[in-house]
């Protein structure tokens, strides 16, 4: 199907475009992913927190802040995340 009026239809954003944090991928393991972060959030992480608990709920509930908003102000300034999960 070819749209004849790009700006009458909403379009998705890239995933790439609602992470300014520009992640690498410097490991991934059978069970962990470590992201490297060029540019950390500097504040309000809440919404990536919330991604990352979708992702690890590990992460916030084993072992982690036990709140969303608490990993949220653990994630500022972090140039590393590592994520996990059994």
């Amino acid at each position: 199907m070819f749209l004849r009026d790009a700006a009458a239809h909403p379009t998705t954003p890239h995933p790439r475009d609602s992470c300014p944090s520009h992640p690498l991928l410097p490991a991934i393991g059978f069970d962990t992913l470590v992201v490297s972060i060029v540019a950390p959030p500097t504040s309000h992480a809440e919404a990536l927190a919330a991604g990352h608990f979708t992702f690890c709920p590990g992460n916030v509930t084993q072992g982690g802040p036990n709140s969303i908003a608490a990993y949220a102000k653990h994630l500022i300034g972090q140039p590393t995340w590592a994520l996990w999960w059994d």
